[in-house]
């Protein structure tokens, strides 16, 4: 045995010189005795973390991010690394004078990995296990019932088939009245106000045609407060994208929570926001109902009119085109993720709009309306 091993002061030395490991580590096991065994209770993570904390971590991200609103931080980001990780690998190949052990190797390799996953989880992933949104606010399980249900459609497409129009206002305007809508429902929710943290620009990738290949409408990357839509979308669809997105960067990290607020947030803004929320949530209505009443499910599909059923023909087509290999990993991988993070429905959450629609009592304030009011 060494002589140095049997000097405790060896010991000490040794663990400073790995007390950055060491400190990585204890954060990962904290975040995975998290998701794994709720650590700590939805209570603490709601009142402390996505109330009092997460506010203030998202304010000069999003100034980064509204300081390059005609680049990508993340695209730049990744990018950057994606070169020098080809660099470091060329080296480690084809550099006979640089050697590196095994061990060293793999730290840097669990740096790699880790540094991420805790960013992550720091600056948004703890959201996952805040408290639901149906126990935050006004809301009925009752109101869930098929009556209910063919009351809302009927009234969604009577409105979609009045506000229909050709004419709708530049992609600057629409992110504009999203931004105002969707702080506006989020403080009448949770009583968060987001008016200054919030990044006020949406952006579109460079290489757009991914999100086609992912069938991807809009996402969200926490780590530089930055929302991307999929220029391919048609106008129609972008405030209630958006929206959706929004709500993901404001703390809302399930699918069915986001389209919820989203649909809010829409139904509460201009006349083209609403007809967009409305054309959104008309297929998830009619989808559970055809499940229930097949025969109302027709009747109530021949009312709308021929223009929005252009619509959603024009939108079905885009998904065929490029629906695969690539979409279906794509939706294996973000079930899984959503699952994993206590999004119980993973991508079926989506459909829990339905749900918050017909159960939600609507606010006090005359302000704030729901088609269910």
């Amino acid at each position: 045995m060494p002589v140095e091993y049997l000097n405790p002061f060896y010991y000490i030395h040794t663990m400073k010189k790995n007390i950055f490991l060491i400190s990585i580590l204890i954060f990962d096991l904290f975040i995975v005795s998290v998701i794994l065994f709720d650590y700590i209770s939805p209570e603490i993570i709601e009142n402390y973390y996505s109330k009092m904390i997460y506010p203030v971590i998202i304010k000069p991200l999003a100034m980064v991010s509204d300081r390059m609103k005609d680049e990508s931080c993340t695209e730049i980001f990744v990018i950057t690394v994606i070169i020098l990780l080809i660099g470091y690998i060329w080296k480690l190949i084809f550099n006979k004078s640089y050697s590196i052990s095994i061990i060293l190797l793999f730290k840097r390799l669990f740096y790699l990995i880790s540094i991420p996953f805790i960013i992550f989880y720091i600056v948004w992933g703890f959201n996952f296990f805040r408290v639901p949104l149906k126990e935050r606010i006004p809301y009925d399980s009752t109101k869930i019932n098929i009556d209910n249900l063919i009351l809302n459609l009927d009234q969604m497409i009577d409105s979609a088939n009045k506000l229909y129009t050709r004419q709708y206002p530049s992609i600057d305007i629409i992110n504009n009245l999203v931004n105002t809508s969707i702080t506006n429902i989020v403080y009448k929710v949770d009583h968060i106000q987001y008016y200054d943290q919030m990044p006020k620009w949406s952006k579109t990738l460079l290489i757009n045609i991914i999100l086609n290949y992912m069938q991807i409408s809009g996402i969200t990357i926490p780590f530089f407060q930055e929302i991307y839509y999929n220029e391919s979308l048609l106008v129609y669809e972008l405030p209630m994208v958006l929206a959706h997105e929004k709500a993901h960067l404001l703390g809302y990290t399930g699918e069915g929570e986001a389209n919820f607020l989203a649909y809010l947030a829409c139904i509460n803004a201009d006349d083209f926001s609403k007809l967009s929320g409305q054309l959104s949530a008309m297929p998830y209505f009619l989808s559970q109902l055809k499940r229930k009443d097949i025969l109302k499910y027709k009747e109530l599909k021949n009312k709308i009119r021929p223009e929005i059923m252009e619509i959603y023909k024009e939108i079905s087509l885009r998904h065929k085109k490029y629906e695969g290999f690539i979409s279906n990993i794509q939706n294996k991988v973000n079930n899984t993720y959503l699952q994993v993070n206590k999004i119980q429905g993973g991508v079926e959450d989506y459909g829990m709009m339905v749900a918050y629609i017909l159960g939600f009592k609507g606010f006090k304030s005359s302000s704030i309306k729901t088609d269910t009011e």
